[in-house]
Parts: C-alpha cells; sequence; structure tokens
C-alpha cells in the first residue's frame, strides 16, 4: 500500500509538471522563431544599407574621378602635391633614423621634434598672411625650391663618411618651416581651379590624396632605406620636389591668375 500511494504521487506530480513542460517547449520554439525572424530583417537591412554604402561609394568615386578629368590644372596640382608629399615622408622617417643610428639616443631623436616645432609654429601663423599678401603660386614654388635644396643637403651628408647630426637637426627644422609655409598657399589654390560647385569634391580629393601618401610614405621610407640606404633615400625626395614644380608650372591656366 505505502509503494503504491509513492507511485500515486509521483504520477500527479509529473502530471502537474507536464504543462510547465510544454509552455517551455512553446516558448523556446517561439524565441527560436522570433529569433529567426529578427536576424533575417537585419540580414536584409544590412545587405541593404551595405548596398546604399556602396552605391555611394561608387557614386562618390566616379564623382572625384569626373572631377580630375575635368580640370585638368586642379589634376595636375593633386598629382605632383601626393608625390611631394609622399617624398617628405621619405625624410621625415629617414632623419629619424638616421640621427638614432648615428647618436643611439632616443633623446636626440626626440629632439627633433622641438627642432620642427618652432618654425612650424611662427611659420603656420604667418603662412596664411603671406597668401594673401603675396602670389600663392610663387609661395608654394618658393617651399618647394626651398625643400629641394634641403633633400639636397641631407644627400651629401649621408654620402660623408662621417655624417654630422647637427645638419640632420638643422634640415629638419629648414623641412618643417617650407612645409608649413607651403600648406595655406597651396590650399588657397583649390578655388581658383574648380568652380564654387565643386570646392567640396575638390577638398575631399585634396584629403584623400594627402592620407594616402602620409599612409604610403612611411612603408616606402622603411623598404627604401633597408634596400638602398639613406642617400638614395633622400635623393628620391628632392626628385619628388623637382616632379612638384614641374607639375605646378604647368598647372597655370590661360587667362587666371593664382595671386590674391
Amino acid at each position: 500500500m505505502g509503494q503504491a500511494r509513492v507511485d500515486t504521487q509521483m504520477i500527479r506530480k509529473r502530471a502537474s509538471l507536464a504543462p510547465l513542460a510544454i509552455w517551455l517547449v512553446i516558448a523556446a520554439a517561439t524565441y527560436t522563431a522570433v529569433l529567426c525572424i529578427i536576424n533575417a530583417h537585419v540580414m536584409r537591412i544590412s545587405n541593404t544599407l551595405v548596398a546604399v554604402v556602396d552605391g555611394a561609394i561608387v557614386l562618390a568615386t566616379l564623382a572625384l574621378a569626373g572631377l580630375l578629368r575635368r580640370r585638368r590644372e586642379f589634376r595636375l596640382l593633386v598629382i605632383g602635391q601626393s608625390v611631394s608629399d609622399a617624398g617628405s615622408m621619405l625624410t621625415f622617417v629617414a632623419v629619424p633614423f638616421q640621427v638614432f643610428e648615428l647618436t643611439g639616443s632616443s633623446l636626440a631623436v626626440g629632439l627633433l621634434g622641438v627642432a620642427e616645432f618652432a618654425p612650424i609654429l611662427v611659420l603656420a601663423l604667418l603662412g596664411g598672411a603671406l597668401a594673401d599678401a603675396f602670389d600663392r603660386r610663387r609661395l608654394v614654388q618658393i617651399a618647394e625650391v626651398g625643400a629641394a635644396v634641403v633633400a639636397a643637403v641631407l644627400v651629401l651628408n649621408a654620402a660623408l663618411p662621417d655624417p654630422q647630426v647637427w645638419v640632420l637637426y638643422v634640415c629638419a627644422s629648414l623641412l618643417a618651416a617650407f612645409t608649413a609655409l607651403r600648406r595655406p598657399p597651396l590650399d588657397a589654390l583649390i578655388p581658383r581651379l574648380v568652380e564654387r560647385d565643386e570646392l567640396k569634391a575638390a577638398a575631399a580629393v585634396q584629403f584623400s590624396v594627402h592620407n594616402a601618401a602620409f599612409v604610403s610614405g612611411p612603408v616606402l621610407a622603411g623598404v627604401l632605406i633597408a634596400a638602398a640606404g639613406l642617400q638614395a633615400t633622400y635623393a628620391i625626395d628632392a626628385a619628388t620636389f623637382a616632379f612638384s614644380l614641374a607639375s605646378l608650372a604647368a598647372a597655370r591656366p590661360p587667362g587666371r591668375r593664382f595671386a590674391s
């Protein structure tokens, strides 16, 4: 009798748990179905967004390519400056490398930043005023020629049996000065090479090319320093300034002045 009573109680307990088990199964199935529906919608929305973004990128690329195709002077300026920027990054990597190679001091490398900061601070403030007061094209040319001369000095210094560290500091300071002098008049040239409604696209092109040069330049510098040496790296930088000057000379539109 006692055993029968226990079996009966267990049967009743199991029977009472059966509805709960059914509800749990239903809840689990519903939860799984809802997740599947949500995932399907999310995937659909994600694919739609990806398609929209891809379409926007394609349209933007076509628009920028069209701008470069239509505006010859702007195209020449962008190509020349992108090559010049990439060349500058070669030297901005090579100079600290050479300083550390000659001194073995991280402090000496850090002091290069001090040597570069003062001319950047001073000329960045004066560059805009100079761009308003003088021929912008001529200012860019002066800065490019000055930087090319500095790069040539770095080539000669690297060719010496005992390269001088102080020359590297002076050249780093001068390169920073010429870069700060070149930037404001160069930016001010853009509105004179494109129409008003093309300014945003022109700024996007300039920004993209500038960043591409700043990313690719250090990579190329590492390869060149390892494969060809410091002297060849500085020489290539000097050649990029010559290319930029040639592009700038060819980018003068007839009947329009670069001066303010």
